[in-house]
């Protein structure tokens, strides 16, 4: 006897009620997604597509309706539009901004009663123009065996360094993608959000992959040139292009996590490519996506949740990860910082199954654990910093000093996987190696941060923001040296050795007198910088900009150095000194004329603003001075906004040597 067939039923309810197996009374919304403050989040299926976006398999459905499942928890776990809700509701939330918490001038319209608002008032239909563009963008998609190419390349050799896409659920959406029919491409407002905003997310990841390829790339890939003169980088750009006008296409207030992930490659894009000040805005716009689907209220009781503990442990990570670039950013740039977050409410290390974690040294070797790894031991801070460089609390030196030791603390007792000395599973882990040096990078270059405020008021915090760039430059010189030539755009070769490189010859030109003992790794470390720059220059806009900055400055440091110990000699000779003096306090007590000019230029910086070197070359031209015409050709060319900087070091800088 036969098995019965599987009973086959055309779906009539909306998707989120056929998932949940719910009666619909088949408005628009119906009432069951209003209740679920999810009425974006309902919408009914073609025939001809109902098999591709509904599917009862729930692995696939955690991959394509991520977004959505979480944008429904995070609305019930923080008090978000109460079930009593109606479509009005919902339309005072969509079309006057308002945020759906049950406070506020919403809460009024909730207590007096909902308007009755005509149905085709709630849900206008999608315009011609932008159904068709994008099936204009979605004929830019390269053949599937060059995006099988391009995803595993990504996966293997970038996405540890920015753990913003998980590989499982990535492919689970591609895999999703791949079996929509021509016909259900053709009525994208058909699909569910998350589907319909995959291609964002996909063309930017391609052009990450693109952007890196190396010298010897597979042949194949040759395809993808469509005109004269075109190489991978100019592919790489105009995929990315495309993945940004996707997510135009359905306008800014469609937030879905994938949304969010395709912002964040693209600001990352951006980074690499020069257009910094574009990143910028790009990560703005993109944490606003963020809040709007609650990312920032997410918990770790959020991951418990039986049915949504994926997604918001997901939004977790992303929140994180959004969080360290803004801080990162706001450091760096000196541009202001607009997300918080809770040491005790990050993210938890992830986990191998049945895995206890006792110690730190029993925590996974991921690529997520070693961010978090470095969020833990002084990312944490860089909120903290950022407010002590825009603002002049009292004790300020203590509290300076107070950062200082904690973060110093925490490096001590980071997991000895995460250390520099060699260790077994280099091996196992092929990005390791160059995990580590990165993570120590990023923390020496956290306390750089932290006393360059300062460095021209207190000598302690000279001294240390002289020690920590010092450390710097020497881990990005052995992180250099792991480094293939198809990575060389990254901005992350170029930001931190600009900076730490700027602080080393600046104390050296202008305190002379300091850190002697120290010039000659000082010089040593500035030659290794230069030959870098000049290595990536032609695949690094900003390499080539910071080249020519630094190659100027260094040859001041030699000759105010020279001209340093050159008055010392002579007024050795002059007074008779014994030449066991040290120079430190000779060059105090010495009244030569020479000395004296050299000595008095550590005066003129008192009081002034720190350099901040990678602000200053992308907001504001303060280092024009030192830099010839030609560097002009390699100068970002689209930085619409002008930050006002105080330039007076530059200008220190320009009048010595």
């Amino acid at each position: 006897m036969e098995p019965p067939s599987k009973r086959k039923r055309s779906v009539v309810s909306c998707t989120e009620c056929h998932r949940r197996k719910q009666k619909c009374d088949r408005q628009q919304p119906c009432q069951r997604c209003i209740r679920r403050e999810m009425p974006t989040q309902c919408y009914y299926e073609l025939p001809d597509t109902q098999a591709m976006v509904v599917d009862d398999d729930p692995t696939d459905l955690a991959a394509t309706s991520a977004s959505q499942s979480l944008s429904g928890r995070t609305s019930s776990l923080k008090g978000a539009v109460s079930s009593s809700s109606t479509t009005s509701d919902y339309l005072v939330c969509k079309n006057m901004g308002y945020a759906p918490a049950n406070i506020g001038t919403l809460s009024i319209i909730q207590s007096l009663g909902a308007m009755t608002v005509e149905p085709s008032e709630n849900f206008p239909s999608p315009s011609g123009d932008a159904v068709a563009q994008f099936r204009a963008l979605m004929r830019q998609l390269p053949p599937q065996r060059h995006i099988n190419t391009l995803v595993s390349f990504f996966y293997r050799e970038l996405s540890w360094q920015y753990e913003i896409v998980d590989e499982n659920i990535f492919r689970q959406q591609l895999s999703s993608w791949n079996q929509v029919p021509y016909a259900a491409r053709n009525q994208p407002f058909h699909l569910s959000p998350d589907l319909r905003q995959f291609p964002a997310l996909l063309f930017q990841l391609l052009a990450e992959a693109l952007l890196f390829q190396p010298m010897r790339y597979d042949e194949s890939l040759e395809d993808l040139r469509h005109a004269p003169g075109m190489d991978l980088a100019d592919v790489a750009a105009e995929f990315s292009d495309a993945g940004q006008q996707v997510s135009a296409v359905f306008g800014p207030s469609e937030a879905t996590m994938v949304k969010v992930q395709a912002g964040l490659l693209r600001a990352c894009f951006e980074k690499n490519t020069g257009l910094v000040a574009e990143a910028w805005h790009t990560l703005g716009q993109t944490i606003r996506d963020a809040q709007e689907l609650g990312l920032h209220r997410l918990t770790l009781s959020d991951e418990f949740s039986a049915d949504q503990g994926n997604q918001a442990r997901a939004g977790r990570k992303l929140w994180l990860i959004l969080h360290l670039w803004d801080g990162h950013m706001a450091v760096v740039l000196g541009r202001p910082m607009v997300t918080d977050l809770d040491p005790e409410s990050a993210p938890s290390p992830d986990c191998q199954p049945n895995q206890a974690n006792e110690d730190s040294d029993s925590i996974s070797i991921t690529p997520f654990n070693m961010i978090l790894c470095g969020y833990n031991v002084a990312y944490r801070y860089l909120r903290d910093i950022h407010d002590l460089n825009s603002t002049t609390p009292p004790n300020i030196g203590d509290k300076v000093d107070a950062i200082h030791s904690e973060i110093m603390q925490n490096l001590d007792h980071i997991p000895s996987w995460a250390k520099l000395n060699p260790q077994d599973q280099d091996s196992n882990y092929p990005w390791l190696h160059a995990a580590r040096e990165t993570l120590h990078t990023e923390v020496h270059f956290t306390l750089l941060a932290l006393h360059r405020p300062f460095i021209f008021r207190q000598p302690h915090s000279r001294i240390q923001a002289f020690t920590a760039a010092t450390r710097v430059l020497e881990s990005q010189s052995r992180l250099f040296a792991l480094t293939e030539p198809r990575q060389y755009p990254a901005f992350g070769l170029v930001f931190a050795t600009f900076d730490a490189a700027v602080i080393v010859a600046a104390t050296h030109i202008i305190f002379p007198q300091e850190n002697q003992e120290q010039l000659d790794s000082s010089l040593k470390n500035l030659q290794w910088s230069l030959e870098r720059f000049f290595v990536m220059k032609r695949q690094n806009r900003l390499a080539g900009v910071a080249h020519v900055v630094v190659k100027a400055m260094y040859g001041k440091v030699l000759n105010t150095t020279l001209a340093f110990q050159s008055a010392l000699q002579q007024n050795w000779a002059a007074e008779g000194e014994p030449t066991g003096q040290t120079q430190h306090s000779f060059a105090y007590e010495t009244s030569s004329d020479d000395m004296q000019q050299i000595l008095a230029v550590s005066q003129r910086v008192h009081g002034i603003m720190s350099p901040q070197p990678l602000r200053d070359l992308v907001f504001q031209d303060s280092t024009a001075g030192l830099q010839p015409m030609e560097v002009m050709a390699c100068s970002p060319e689209h930085f619409p906004e002008q930050a006002v900087t105080d330039d007076e070091f530059w200008r220190i800088i320009n009048s010595l040597g």
